[in-house]
């Protein structure tokens, strides 16, 4: 959050919603920062704005695409748009020549912390071309193929496993995610959403392992693919009734996991207080999280989805 925002902030963590931006509302939501006071406002942005959605969408790929190229086994920059990168980092500091040249005859001037200051000469040269390497590296990322990276899955289960955790302990901060209740409506959103079919039949199937259908909404598994979010709840015939599952649905391939077998997912942060098991496959170009805290009952469903059981965990 960013110092204005803190400023705007009460004693009590209540946030004034007029005070806050569209931008800073993107910015929030795509930290998954909003508190309650301003979910309201951002689904007003959403229903008038139809880029809303999009933009922050754009906010975390442009974050995780950054972070990729941040980290030391990030894969080098090609050679043709690292030549193009110093080619505009020469043409940035041809421009500013009359700066450098002006150094000694400026010396006094040097001396004062003003000339260094953030928006002085000096910085904002560095700056430009701190910025045009940094900018190459992230349209690189950013071009690349939608898979999952590898030991991604890893951050992908942590996350689908702390959000089945967040929306089922916490309905009512979560209640705005979730706006398609018929399980009939979910193939037409996720079309939608991710431009990929999901098949209906996939989701009718549950019903014969004791799960039905409760809601579903979009969502945002690790990964540049778009993702949704399905929810139910067992009828009381393979686990106790109400016990509730998870199936995040990515529109991309994983490079960890063979084409439709299925797989115990390792975790790291996985929360003692309420553990879950996740399973993950991938099938026709997406890749599915499956998450509950029965495995009998997650047997079932992989059964009624003609998916074979877990030969391993990765």
């Amino acid at each position: 959050m960013t110092e204005r925002q803190h400023n705007q902030t009460q004693d009590d963590g209540w946030v004034d919603p007029s005070r806050i931006s569209d931008e800073q509302l993107i910015r929030m939501a795509a930290d998954q920062e909003l508190r309650p006071e301003l979910q309201a406002r951002f689904d007003e942005l959403v229903a008038s704005d139809g880029g809303a959605d999009a933009a922050v969408r754009f906010e975390r790929e442009l974050r995780e695409a950054c972070g990729r190229a941040m980290r030391d086994d990030c894969p080098p920059v090609p050679a043709g748009l690292m030549a193009r990168c110093r080619a505009a980092v020469a043409e940035a500091s041809r421009e500013d020549e009359a700066v450098a040249e002006g150094l000694v005859a400026r010396a006094d001037e040097t001396r004062e912390q003003s000339f260094w200051a953030a928006g002085g000469p000096i910085m904002r040269s560095l700056g430009a071309i701190a910025a045009t390497m940094l900018l190459a590296f992230v349209v690189w990322q950013m071009s690349q193929p939608a898979t999952t990276a590898s030991s991604s899955y890893v951050e992908a289960a942590g996350f689908v496993s702390g959000e089945h955790n967040r929306c089922r302990l916490n309905p009512d901060t979560t209640r705005t995610k979730f706006t398609v209740t018929e399980a009939e409506a979910v193939p037409e959103r996720f079309a939608d959403l991710t431009g990929r079919a999901l098949s209906l039949s996939d989701l009718l199937a549950a019903s014969s392992a004791g799960l039905r259908f409760v809601e579903a909404g979009t969502c945002h598994v690790p990964g540049r693919a778009p993702s949704m979010h399905l929810t139910f709840s067992s009828d009381g015939t393979s686990c106790p009734k109400g016990s509730s599952f998870s199936l995040f649905v990515q529109a991309a391939g994983s490079a960890d996991m063979a084409e439709g077998e299925t797989y115990v997912l390792h975790r790291e942060d996985d929360d003692p207080d309420h553990p879950t098991t996740v399973y993950g496959w991938t099938r026709d170009g997406l890749t599915y999280y499956l998450v509950g805290t029965r495995t009998d009952a997650m047997d079932q469903f992989c059964e009624a989805l003609g998916q074979p059981l877990p030969a391993g965990q990765i």
